[in-house]
């Protein structure tokens, strides 16, 4: 029987990997290399080999090694191929000349499929690197396809994304300096870089490379071979469709022609295409990364790595390299990125590179697609065959077909909502259903655009429009029809995000108007919907039960973002009676799409970070009495003991009318109300943020994604939390002595200071403040230092102005970064000393 070296590698790779005993290997694969294989002129090849192989166990206990031990068969049989590596380089080291490492090409492959069956990835990519480059041998597309698909299942960590090159060429151009990786650097020269030992590639090998690069942190690399596949894509269509001309013109030098022919059927053979996958697939990862909550070194590093990552994509948008219609992702992806300030490299038509900022980039291109909007099917420019042309022409017709309708859609909403303009708008919609060589109709994503963009723009006109269109309003009159310049609509469908925008027009104009629609939504729901229970029956609380079940099934399919829009009106509308109502009832709402039946259609869902902001927001900023006065008593007893059960609002105003039967002087009665109202709305966002913790632990348990904190929500605690330790107790009076007498004695320090009340809640805040990656405004860091445990910022107080002359105030605060105190402030005998600050800020910064 022949053997060859492929047939020995196979068997032995299957033997390590399922024979039991070393002992049976040994004997069954040593003795079946023929004689005829040690004559050959590679018998020192096969004798390195041969010699690597495992051997005989000699001592006992290398005999009772398990064949399942790291360090027995797959490890000696990696160490075996390694030993027949370094053996023939050692044999080689003395010639100059440059000798393939097997001299076969067939050998080499069977090496390199040894190698990926032993688990030896990165070894068998150097080996085809080696034979690719030193020996000049064509790698099959299926070896090829093999290695790169054990590379990228080697169990590679994913890593933070780095920008690894900050050259302007390695930026915008692929060349394997690109990549920090020497696994994706040695592929993409296998792959891209080399052009003159052609191998067939395939669409798998680029997929599997573009994930690799993923995985790997290489996003800037993803982008540029997507690029080179567009960039091949355009050069073959170019080729089939102009070739045959070109050379009928004698347009090319005699000596090319041969070589643009050969071009054109090694392209034909691969047939490799940009498929939208391969983009979508790095614009997921830059969505991901800059909603990401981290904001360290690494995360910055991360952002630049995604800005010059959409300036190569926009490059490509702007230069018509783009194959396919569907682009709204990437249009989305480009406008959402405007506010990120950073300087990427761009790549002209002439291929030179420039510095530009990115926001100003993703403008331009973005609004030069608006007016250049492909109508026709595109045709190849014959400016991209070399020799033909001198030089680029800006403006050329490129790749992109006419966009489909998603993608209309997000260029109207980033020309309406994004920029604010309505002649831009106007632009798409009339190449949309005009221009557009199959013209395409509005459909619900426009109108509710539209909705959406009357609001922005300050204009009834085009919203109007829009629930026209929808039939949400009646229609208007004829001679009151509404006017725009975006036309006239068909009849649309309405969904759910129709009436989302509606129910938000309707809170950004008229908050007030919000309960009756709400009233009608929860109908069932409030306790003036039922009446009271006169009688007391048992059946009645039965049937009011079963409404309320019945309701709460209605309201469990609305969704959190119609009941966030809700509370948003309320709180609005300072009706925080029925916001504390709605609160209480949208709670259960979501806690019972967790237990319905997936056939009834209701998905689950839990309430957005934004409602709870909304809801501690509506709390901090209640009035301590309606419409600045203080109502009348109704005469209605209030009974103390069932007082608890009530919502906090509905206590609040209970105990208010309490105080007013009690307390008959205005100014005291002022008093005790506001004392009262910031008592208990405090105790009320309290239990609101509780609410919101709980609901975060529960995200193990049910499997719902958990809101997560924001700035949002930490501005509107920070409306109920003090500036300053207000709640301090008072020094004890003590007779003032004489003014000589006190301007002889020494200042001593006070050492019974005045013990701070702890409040958990506030220690609870802070940490999630920090934990969240925000710092602690300017306002309340007294009181951070205070709860944390911090560094105490000691209290001194002043001395008394009263005497022939005042003592110099000296400021405590000038090391530790607060602002100083007023100089004319009144006299302290009468007040104590506050801390002046800006108060808590709208938007809170990153920690960098």
């Amino acid at each position: 029987m022949r053997c060859t070296w492929s047939t020995l590698a196979r068997h032995a790779s299957r033997a390590v990997q399922h024979q039991p005993h070393f002992h049976s290997i040994n004997s069954k694969y040593r003795l079946s290399i023929p004689s005829f294989l040690l004559r050959s002129p590679l018998h020192r090849q096969y004798r390195a080999l041969h010699q690597a192989l495992p051997h005989t166990p000699t001592t006992p206990s290398e005999s009772l090694l398990p064949i399942s031990s790291p360090t027995t068969a797959s490890h000696r049989f990696r160490t075996a191929f390694l030993a027949a590596q370094s053996r023939i380089s050692e044999t080689r080291a003395g010639s100059n000349v440059c000798q393939p490492l097997p001299t076969c090409r067939l050998t080499g492959h069977t090496v390199v499929h040894t190698y990926i069956r032993a688990g030896m990835a990165r070894e068998a990519l150097d080996l085809c690197y080696k034979m690719n480059k030193l020996c000049g041998f064509h790698i099959q597309s299926k070896t090829l396809e093999a290695v790169i698909r054990a590379l990228e299942k080697s169990g590679h960590k994913i890593r933070a994304m780095n920008l690894q090159s900050v050259g302007e060429h390695e930026s915008t151009f692929l060349h394997s300096r690109s990549c920090k990786d020497p696994s994706i650097r040695a592929l993409v020269h296998l792959l891209v870089t080399n052009n003159n030992e052609r191998s067939r590639r395939t669409d798998a090998m680029f997929k599997m490379l573009i994930s690799l690069c993923i995985i790997n942190g290489e996003i800037i690399a993803a982008s540029l071979i997507f690029g080179f596949l567009a960039k091949n894509w355009k050069k073959k269509q170019a080729l089939e469709a102009h070739l045959d001309a070109v050379l009928e013109e004698r347009l090319l030098p005699p000596d090319s022609e041969q070589s643009f022919i050969q071009d054109r059927n090694n392209r034909r053979k691969e047939a490799l295409f940009p498929h939208r996958e391969y983009m979508y697939t790095t614009l997921r990862v830059i969505e991901k990364t800059l909603s990401a909550e981290r904001h360290d070194d690494t995360h910055y590093v991360s952002v630049s790595a995604c800005a010059q990552t959409v300036a190569n994509f926009a490059g490509m948008l702007a230069r018509r390299e783009i194959p396919f219609s569907e682009i709204s992702f990437l249009i989305k992806t480009m406008y959402n990125s405007r506010n990120m300030g950073h300087t990427v490299y761009i790549r002209g038509w002439n291929d030179g590179v420039k510095k530009r900022s990115l926001s100003h980039y993703l403008d331009q291109v973005l609004e030069e697609l608006l007016h250049t909007l492909p109508s026709t099917d595109p045709v190849p420019p014959r400016e991209s065959l070399p020799h033909v042309h001198q030089k680029k022409v800006k403006g050329c017709e490129g790749m992109l077909p006419p966009l489909d309708a998603h993608s209309y859609n997000t260029l109207l909403y980033y020309a309406l909502v994004v920029r604010k303009s309505e002649k831009l708008g106007t632009v798409v919609l009339n190449h949309m259903t005009q221009k557009r060589h199959v013209p395409l109709q509005p459909d619900t994503t426009t109108g509710n655009i539209l909705i959406q963009a009357g609001q922005v723009l300050n204009r009834p006109d085009i919203t109007e429009l829009a629930t026209k269109a929808f039939q949400l309003t009646q229609r208007r009159e004829e001679g009151k029809a509404a006017s725009s310049e975006l036309g006239l609509l068909p009849d649309l469908k309405r969904d759910i995000r129709t009436l989302t925008n509606y129910l938000v027009t309707v809170v950004e104009t008229k908050p007030r108007d919000i309960l009756p629609i709400v009233q009608h939504t929860m109908a069932g729901l409030h306790p003036k919907d039922s009446g009271p229970n006169i009688e007391g029956s048992d059946e009645f609380l039965k049937e009011r039960r079963y409404k309320q079940l019945l309701a709460l099934a209605r309201a469990a399919k609305l969704g959190p973002y119609i009941m966030t829009i809700f509370l948003e009106g309320l709180q609005r509308a300072t009706d925080i009676a029925s916001l504390e109502w709605l609160w209480f009832w949208a709670k259960r709402a979501a806690q019972m799409s967790w237990h319905r039946d997936p056939s009834t259609g209701i998905k689950p869902w839990a309430l957005p970070v934004h409602a709870y902001a909304i809801v501690i927001k509506g709390y901090a900023t209640a009035p301590p009495y309606p419409f600045g006065r203080i109502p009348k008593h109704d005469g209605t007893e209030v009974n103390t003991k069932i007082m608890r059960y009530h919502l906090p609002w509905v206590r609040f105003e209970k105990k208010r009318a309490f105080l007013k039967r009690r307390h008959r002087k205005y100014g005291t009665l002022l008093r005790r109300i506001r004392q009262l109202k910031q008592k208990s709305m405090f105790a009320a966002c309290r239990g609101v943020y509780a609410d919101f913790k709980k609901m975060r632990a529960l995200q193990a348990t049910n499997g719902i994604p958990a809101p997560k904190a924001d700035s949002a929500l930490f501005n509107a605690i920070f409306r109920v939390i003090p500036t300053r330790p207000a709640l301090m107790h008072r020094y004890k009076k003590r007779r003032t002595p004489s003014f000589r007498h006190r301007s002889r004695l020494p200042r001593r320090p006070r050492r019974e200071r005045a013990k701070i009340r702890h409040y958990a809640f506030f220690e609870e805040v802070f940490q999630d403040l920090i934990d969240t990656g925000y710092e602690v405004p300017p306002a309340f860091r007294k009181l951070f230092s205070i709860c944390m445990g911090a560094e105490r910022l000691e209290h001194r107080w002043l001395r008394s102005p009263r005497g022939p002359y005042l003592f110099r105030r000296k400021s405590y605060v000038r090391s530790r970064g607060f602002v100083q105190p007023m100089r004319d402030r009144v006299p302290y005998k009468s007040k104590r000393y506050e801390l002046r600050t800006s108060g808590y800020v709208s938007q809170l910064e990153w920690v960098r």
